[in-house]
């Protein structure tokens, strides 16, 4: 029969008639963590004797109880870190929701670790270091990738709903826009990656700067600046189908020209 694991707040040190078996107690004026073991013994969970929570198999909960009989409310905390092992899993069934508050940081291993088929919401300054496939990721504070972003078979999709735009103003002089900036391949001195290709983003700023983003440097490089210059690419757009516009329209008086001196 699997255990389920409580953690009940109290004012001291929990007596025997305080906790449940195998129920936690926290005592509140010093901040020492106790369990009821097997025996129906009170013993402090410490470095020494950490092991006393080995082998409990739980499918319940993890709960912060308020010392009431049944409590889970009140406003607890926790100080330091909880670790597991290399075989430990920590799972949530479906509608469990883990928050992460704002200026919090959620780290989940290496690029070699994964979280599939859930969704990752975050709100405020949060930040995620990982690998995720097969879920989904809500953040309203944006999103900073030191890699590269893939989607194997999805799209990457911006909203361009007309119903929430206003001040619409075509692009002016879009042909010349397009013919000041210059395209390079180039090698990038931050990060170890093969020969890239694209534009300068100093030169977009100068004649489309609704398509620069000015975002926080994440690299390690110490020696870069704080701040670092992107180009929305996609917002790029609007600003080539102008110009293409422009071109042909030139086109069209050349050709009209052609077939007046052609007569």
């Amino acid at each position: 029969m699997a255990t389920r694991i409580k953690i009940r707040r109290g004012a001291t040190t929990p007596t025997t008639a305080d906790l449940e078996q195998f129920e936690l107690g926290l005592a509140q004026d010093t901040n020492r963590l106790f369990i009821k073991d097997g025996s129906n013994v009170i013993k402090e969970i410490a470095a020494g004797n950490a092991n006393l929570l080995d082998g409990l198999d739980s499918t319940g909960y993890l709960q912060s109880g308020d010392g009431s009989a049944g409590g889970t409310g009140g406003q607890e905390k926790m100080a330091g870190t909880l670790s597991f092992n290399s075989s430990t899993i920590l799972s949530m069934k479906s509608g469990s929701r883990l928050n992460i508050l704002p200026g919090a940081t959620l780290y989940y291993g290496d690029v070699s670790t994964s979280i599939s088929g859930s969704t990752i919401i975050t709100n405020g300054s949060n930040n995620i270091s990982g690998l995720i496939t097969g879920g989904s990721i809500h953040s309203e504070a944006g999103i900073t990738a030191v890699g590269a972003i893939t989607s194997s078979g999805g799209n990457v999709t911006a909203y361009s709903d007309k119903r929430i735009k206003e001040n619409l103003e075509i692009i002016p002089d879009a042909l010349s826009k397009v013919c000041s900036l210059t395209g390079y391949t180039f090698d990038r001195i931050d990060i170890e990656c093969d020969k890239q290709t694209g534009l300068i983003a100093q030169d977009v700023q100068k004649i489309l700067p609704e398509a620069i983003i000015e975002v926080e440097n994440i690299s390690k490089d110490k020696e870069l600046p704080d701040n670092i210059l992107t180009i929305a690419y996609g917002n790029m757009v609007g600003l080539l189908v102008e110009s293409i516009k422009e071109l042909n329209e030139k086109i069209d008086k050349q050709a009209k020209i052609i077939e007046e001196l052609s007569k």
